[in-house]
């Protein structure tokens, strides 16, 4: 059955930021990188039994990608538009590293232990928004941190509100 979380206590809220900060590194590194090549897009496995896995960055324009640094492959058109897949190249050992460093992999242990009290991988419907001094979550799992239970219109409300992060 879906729950409904207000998570509102200083130390709570801290534990879960720290949870997430890996997290937040990754999200981080990969718009840097999108930025520095101009990329239109990223490609990345997100999933709650595999974490955040990063597969590549994306392109409406073919000539804008580095062939020396990256590997290209074509990907699925999105609206009617070619998109080109780029990852960096193995071989330039120095410029790999430098790229995928912070965007190797990061799982949600850290995340799911904090919030349930174990690790949890496969069956959990899990959603959570930070707004201010406050994470809602939504989940199917009893959370162990200090809370406040909410009606699901109460946290459809702290969902939609302003000001979310």
């Amino acid at each position: 059955m879906q729950k409904y979380y207000e998570i509102n206590d200083t130390e709570a809220v801290n534990k879960i930021d720290a949870a997430l900060s890996a997290s937040n590194k990754f999200d981080e590194k990969l718009y840097q990188v999108g930025e520095q090549y101009a990329a239109d897009g990223y490609g990345v496995h997100n999933t709650l039994s595999n974490g955040k896995i990063f597969h590549h960055i994306w392109f409406f324009d073919e000539s804008k990608i580095d062939k020396t640094i990256f590997k290209i492959s074509k990907g699925k058109p999105m609206n009617g538009k070619p998109v080109f897949e780029a990852r960096p190249r193995k071989t330039n050992n120095q410029f790999y590293s430098e790229f995928m460093k912070d965007l190797h992999s990061f799982n949600y242990s850290d995340l799911t232990t904090t919030l349930f009290g174990e690790v949890i991988r496969y069956g959990a419907d899990l959603a959570f928004k930070k707004k201010g001094d406050k994470y809602f979550v939504s989940a199917n799992f009893d959370v162990v941190l200090p809370h406040v239970e909410l009606t699901a219109s109460q946290y459809q409300i702290a969902d939609e509100g302003e000001n979310n992060t």
